[in-house]
């Protein structure tokens, strides 16, 4: 995260996932940040795996992130396509 880019996550008034997601989107459409992707040596604990895998406890849990991430990252989108025309 550079500093510069603060702004942008300054204006946006999300308070869950949709925090992180929607002010990379707004930067990235005005060419102040690239996306890029990192490996990261890492693994979730096996107790971890274990618990959330095949639970569908845990299934409803990403569905309810992408059921309220995936409306907010659309309107941002069409937001910043038509303040581009």
């Amino acid at each position: 995260f550079r500093e510069d880019l603060h702004p942008f996550w300054l204006r946006y008034a999300g308070e869950l996932w949709d925090a992180q997601m929607v002010p990379m989107l707004a930067a990235r459409s005005e060419n102040a940040a690239r996306l890029a992707s990192v490996a990261v040596d890492y693994q979730h604990p096996a107790s971890q795996k274990a618990e959330e895998e095949g639970s569908s406890v845990w299934a409803a849990k990403r569905l309810d992130q992408l059921s309220l991430l995936m409306p907010l990252l659309a309107r941002e989108f069409q937001h910043l396509c038509e303040r581009k025309r």
